[in-house]
């Protein structure tokens, strides 16, 4: 019973190592992307704009497809984050702005 268990562990440890290294390499992806020169104007910061959805969607505030592009409901989502967090909101991704997002990629 005993060497189910433990082999159940382990089966279960394995699952999530796959599951970490295929978030990893999403994640890679994801931070490679290039910013177009429109959202270029929204994130001042370097960063990419998949990063700033991840950041918002582990806040709470985008539940859209992270897909690299500054769309309307990432625009909603910065400006709700911003007033949330008493920051001017204007929709552009500046410093203070990373400052308090980028703590939900931890």
């Amino acid at each position: 019973e005993r060497d189910e268990e433990i082999a159940d562990l382990q089966d279960e440890l394995d699952s999530v190592q796959r599951e970490t290294r295929r978030r990893d390499v999403v994640s890679e992806d994801v931070v490679s992307t290039k910013l177009s020169k429109k959202d270029a104007e929204i994130i001042r910061v370097g960063v990419s704009t998949g990063q700033v959805q991840i950041a918002l969607k582990k806040a709470g505030y985008y539940d859209g497809a992270i897909d690299s592009r500054v769309g309307s409901g990432t625009k909603k989502a910065i400006k709700q984050f911003q007033q949330d967090n008493n920051l001017k909101a204007d929709g552009v991704i500046g410093r203070q702005t990373w400052e308090k997002l980028k703590t939900y990629l931890d």
